[in-house]
């Protein structure tokens, strides 16, 4: 299926090549959108070249930050980019039909069969297979992403973000604030700025910082303890 690079710019010699990529991805593509989107990378930008790692990841970042399925998305993108508003059209139906037929099978099937004690077995036994492949997914993807040491440590903190159900756009909005900063500072010369101002200053901010531990600690002092008593009077049952 030929295709060329003209900088970033992604082509098809025609609707038909376009349409018939797209819809083996949609076969393919199982797992999810991680899983999709290794499968996407591992053919257009490894294999056949016909994008670049970085404006792919560059498009994942993009498309991650809108509502909707990213990898539909990408896939509407590039067909677009490729052939025009028909050819994002053309790819998009074709990434989706299969999963669409897939799917209007299996639930004409529920409706005649149910779930049987056979089928429940299967999908239970697909499930790791399918997170196995998710995994292998994600280490692709990440092989492509964190190529930096200040990514890996952004990384570490959106996991453990996650695990303590810290709100994702927060994380989102940190993230990419926190790269924007520590890309565009020099991480070694601001440390060595600041090491040098704090032992200029050791005693002013020795100081400031005996002055705000006071202030706190009479905060909380001063605060009043609620007791029983006064919960009680302040409750809905008055």
């Amino acid at each position: 299926m030929p295709s060329s690079i003209h900088g970033e710019k992604f082509t098809e010699t025609s609707y038909i090549a376009l349409f018939v990529r797209f819809l083996r991805y949609g076969l393919l593509a199982w797992g999810g959108p991680i899983a999709q989107l290794a499968l996407i990378e591992r053919e257009m930008v490894y294999e056949q070249k016909l994008i670049s790692s970085g404006y792919f990841n560059r498009l994942i970042a993009i498309y991650q930050a809108f509502p909707g399925p990213e990898t539909h998305e990408i896939c509407i993108h590039l067909g677009t980019q490729a052939l025009g508003p028909f050819g994002g059209f053309l790819a998009g139906l074709g990434f989706m039909l299969p999963g669409f037929i897939f799917m209007m099978v299996l639930s004409w099937l529920y409706v005649l069969y149910g779930i049987t004690t056979l089928v429940s077995h299967i999908l239970l036994g697909i499930k790791p297979a399918v997170i196995a492949w998710i995994l292998k997914g994600g280490i692709q993807l990440g092989k492509g992403i964190l190529v930096h040491p200040a990514l890996w440590m952004i990384a570490i903190i959106a996991f453990f973000a996650e695990i303590y159900d810290v709100n994702f756009i927060i994380t989102f909005l940190v993230s990419g604030i926190l790269y924007s900063a520590l890309y565009t500072v020099d991480i070694v010369s601001f440390g060595k700025k600041l090491y040098a101002f704090i032992r200029a200053h050791t005693i002013i901010i020795g100081l400031i910082g005996i002055i705000l531990t006071v202030l706190i600690s009479f905060l909380i002092l001063a605060s009043p303890i609620p007791t029983s008593e006064s919960i009680y009077h302040g409750s809905l049952l008055d």
